[in-house]
């Protein structure tokens, strides 16, 4: 999916006048958000959407707290995926990868009942052990679906 099919999707969800509203823009240039932009030397009706160019001001300073602090504003957080090498390693051993997957949950599970065990409460300390845990349970569970995508398993 392109950039601009995103856009056009959210665009026709709430409609691009109320998107211009909020953003104190004009409507054309929030409508020509989602239309295909022209290609390089072209002329056409698209424009770049914030998308392309938060993508471009990204891959010019590959600064991940920037796509970090998106994530969190949409109330989550970003989890890469793995190289390619890793999910070639993972798709060798399924049952291991697997086994490291159940571990990481125990983990979790073991530092949230030994935080609140302790006194009853989870502070600040234990939040970031508990993240730290929670992490690498995503990274593993993320670096088998990815090589799944990749076809690993077919």
């Amino acid at each position: 999916m392109e950039s601009y099919d995103v856009v056009r999707e959210a665009l026709d969800k709430v409609g691009a006048k109320v998107v211009a509203h909020e953003m104190n823009l004009s409507y054309s240039t929030v409508s020509k958000w989602g239309e295909v932009p022209p290609k390089e030397g072209e002329r056409g009706s698209g424009s770049r959407n914030p998308l392309d160019r938060i993508c471009m001001l990204y891959k010019a300073t590959e600064h991940r707290p920037i796509i970090e602090w998106l994530c969190s504003q949409a109330g989550g957080f970003f989890v890469d995926n793995p190289p390619r090498e890793k999910s070639r390693e993972i798709a060798k051993d399924y049952v291991a990868h697997t086994r490291e997957m159940v571990r990481n949950f125990y983990k979790l599970l073991e530092v949230v009942s030994e935080s609140y065990e302790n006194d009853g409460k989870i502070d600040e300390k234990e939040s970031e052990s508990i993240r730290t845990e929670w992490e690498k349970l995503k990274a593993t569970v993320a670096s088998l679906v990815y090589a799944c995508e990749q076809g690993y398993y077919y």
